[in-house]
């Protein structure tokens, strides 16, 4: 696990030297919340008939690295870590058996190395969206696994001098390329950065 660690942070770092200009690290906290989907597009999307799984009380922190692209002042690159965990409820596929059908629940823990562009509109909003590489792991072997996933936010941010303040709503289907259940998770991430 710790070569594939080091592999999604050096592809991650790696591929910020495609951009210039000012830079800015940012540290993250975000939340899920609402029920996450299992979906998984090696297996044909949702599976019917099979258990299903819904985030729980899930926390993510991570940094952020974000630089201008050349010539392109409205467009810049983001990359970082992200690490979430909390608790993943599974609903058992219906066997009519009362004690077989009973959901548990597993700690769960997902971490990521988003690939992003930020696209910027006007001084204070913008949209994201690219690929994340993802380990995802729960006590459940269906559930842990590596893969790729692709992400969508809208956000907004506040600069005073040097610093910044973001909310990033979010939209993201981790594992999306996988043999692996991935997950849909709807969220929103705050976080401070600072330019250099």
């Amino acid at each position: 696990m710790r070569r594939h660690l080091l592999l999604i942070i050096l592809i991650a770092i790696s591929a910020s030297t495609y951009a210039q200009s000012q830079n800015e690290i940012s540290v993250r906290y975000g939340k899920s919340f609402g029920p996450a989907t299992l979906f998984s597009v090696f297996r044909g999307g949702v599976p019917k008939g099979c258990s299903s799984g819904s985030l729980r009380e899930n926390n993510s922190i991570g940094i952020r690295y974000l630089a201008s692209i050349k010539d392109r002042p409205k467009l810049k690159f983001e990359t970082g870590i992200e690490y979430l965990f909390g608790k993943l409820e599974i609903d058992p596929a219906p066997t009519g058996d009362p004690i077989h059908d009973a959901s548990h629940t597993e700690d769960f823990y997902l971490i990521s190395a988003p690939i992003f562009l930020n696209h910027y509109f006007g001084k204070y909003f913008y949209i994201n969206e690219g690929i994340m590489l993802d380990y995802q792991a729960a006590e459940s072997d269906e559930y842990t696994g590596f893969g790729v996933g692709i992400g969508f936010g809208i956000g907004a941010k506040f600069e005073y001098k040097n610093f910044t303040f973001n909310i990033n709503p979010k939209l993201e289907r981790h594992l999306f390329l996988s043999k692996k259940d991935g997950l849909i998770e709807l969220g929103v991430m705050f976080g401070v950065g600072y330019k250099f």
